[in-house]
């Protein structure tokens, strides 16, 4: 008998088929809800949302025809998925396999989402434990006791700090994003810094360091990021910003964090056993946990991360809400700006800001008031340092993100962007050539990662002609023909490679 191989992923296929298995009946709507489920954590969501499915086509009309379908064994599967109330009201009458909220069951319909349980679960510890950390830390005791000082007043603490916050943040007009970023931090057991290449989230954080280890001298500091290039890239950003810090006594500089650690490094995880050392019952042990590229960071892991943090100990989120997807379920950081307010505060948010000084009296109304606890954790820096907003690559990000299609085309047409559909040898190799030049002739390893960094080729595929593992073997022929380097026959590797 032939089998109509279904145009979805056969894992999610079997998996539908299992939960129908297991059910004491099979229902088309059980079946279905099942393979939207799987298939939802496989495009790195944790749920999914039924009324994007409803009275949708399930399969390609056109590359299925009525003669395959009747071969096939689940040929009863209508068209289109079902409409939402019935779906639902179907769901739920399969109560040994679909459960609510609370309930162990392979399937949890909550709502209107419709959860693998695992990933239910996920984002029930994790929620619980984020809103365990929006519980604000308080400056001092004095503080505490008779709250915080009038414009007047002042207290050996505020005056040290008052004192180091001018050397970070250089006087400007308006609201300073990055200083309110930083000074947030303080009071903070849960914070996230987001923005777009440029605008200065690295330079934010070593001066939201500063300001920490000024606060409290003896925190312990750890820095952290999903990957180990990532980790790499987090640590010499760092040290590079630290450099331009010389307004700072060095005994405050030789504090900062030396190293950046992947996630499972930090967490501790065992080949073996495929567990982690560190979790609830046995919490990391640091008072300070900065985490870079978050938004790679996926559902589980976020979980794992956060169960992990001891009580007293802050983390500091840093991340492009708009790029580096996870590649697990879960766009937790994404998730997190889009639900919060990221220009509110909060009442003691804004006293604790205005406190400091990082916002004056005549700035003090141009914060908004929060609506939610989260708002007042969650900073988005929006100014590009790099790219200006108003034209050339900043504008054409800016169209990106806000999905302006009808823009895209003035966008490209700017000085700053060139635009080359096909490249000769000659040109290909003239570019490599100038760019990788300094690479080439490095004499230390640092000097030649620096070099390298300085140019790099994007691509938006992974395969394909003008996926990143053909252009990467069409470049290194290029300088291979150029003398630039040399390629063995049959090794992978050689001299210079960029690993």
């Amino acid at each position: 008998m032939i089998r109509l191989q279904p145009l979805v992923d056969p894992l999610a296929w079997h998996f539908a088929d299992w939960v129908c298995q297991s059910a004491y009946y099979r229902t088309h709507a059980l079946f279905l809800g099942a393979l939207v489920a799987s298939l939802a954590t496989e495009n790195q969501h944790a749920c999914a949302y039924l009324p994007d499915y409803q009275q949708q086509p399930i399969f390609e009309r056109a590359a299925l025809t009525p003669q395959q379908q009747l071969l096939d064994a689940h040929k009863e599967i209508p068209a289109f998925y079902p409409p939402l109330e019935a779906w639902k009201k179907a769901l739920r009458k399969h109560h040994d396999v679909v459960g609510t909220p609370g309930d162990y069951k392979p399937l949890i319909l909550d709502g209107d989402r419709l959860y693998l349980y695992r990933y239910w679960d996920y984002e029930q510890r994790l929620a619980r434990a984020i809103r365990e950390r929006l519980e604000p830390l308080i400056l001092s005791e004095d503080i505490k006791a008779t709250g915080y000082p009038t414009d007047t007043q002042s207290t050996p603490e505020s005056q040290k700090l008052q004192a180091l916050l001018p050397m970070l943040f250089k006087p400007r007009e308006g609201l300073d994003w990055q200083a309110i970023a930083a000074a947030s931090a303080l009071r903070h057991r849960f914070h996230v810094i987001s923005g777009g290449p440029g605008t200065g989230k690295t330079t934010t954080v070593s001066r939201m360091v500063a300001l920490l280890l000024h606060q409290n001298p003896a925190l312990r500091m750890v820095l952290a990021a999903p990957t180990g290039k990532a980790a790499t890239r987090m640590k010499e950003s760092l040290s590079q910003s630290r450099e331009h810090l010389t307004e700072l006594p060095p005994s405050l500089l030789d504090r900062y964090p030396q190293d950046a650690l992947t996630l499972h490094r930090l967490l501790g995880y065992q080949v073996h056993t495929g567990t982690y050392r560190h979790h609830r019952d046995n919490p990391l042990p640091w008072d300070v946990v900065i985490v870079d590229e978050a938004s790679m960071i996926d559902l589980a892991m976020m979980t794992r991360l956060f169960e992990a943090l001891p009580d007293h100990a802050r983390v500091v989120l840093l991340g492009d809400q708009h790029q580096l997807a996870s590649v697990e379920a879960g766009s937790v950081l994404g998730d997190i700006c889009q639900a919060a307010r990221a220009e509110a505060f909060s009442e003691p948010q804004r006293q604790h800001l205005r406190y400091l000084e990082v916002v004056k009296a005549e700035h003090a109304k141009d914060l908004v008031p929060a609506e939610q606890a989260i708002d007042s954790h969650v900073v988005i820096l929006k100014e590009s340092y790099r790219f200006p907003s108003d034209r050339g690559i900043g504008q054409l990000a800016h169209c990106v993100q806000k999905g302006l299609t009808a823009r895209l085309p003035q966008c490209l047409a700017a000085e700053e962007i060139r635009q080359q559909e096909h490249w000769s040898p000659e040109e290909l190799l003239a570019l490599l050539s100038t760019h990788y030049a300094p690479y080439f002739a490095a004499e230390t390893p640092r000097e030649a990662w620096l070099n390298l960094n300085a140019m790099m080729v994007l691509c938006a595929l992974k395969n394909g002609p003008r996926g990143v593992l053909s252009l990467n073997q069409h470049i290194e022929q290029i300088l291979s023909a150029a003398n630039c380097i040399q390629l063995a026959p049959k090794a992978p590797f050689y001299h210079l490679r960029p690993v």
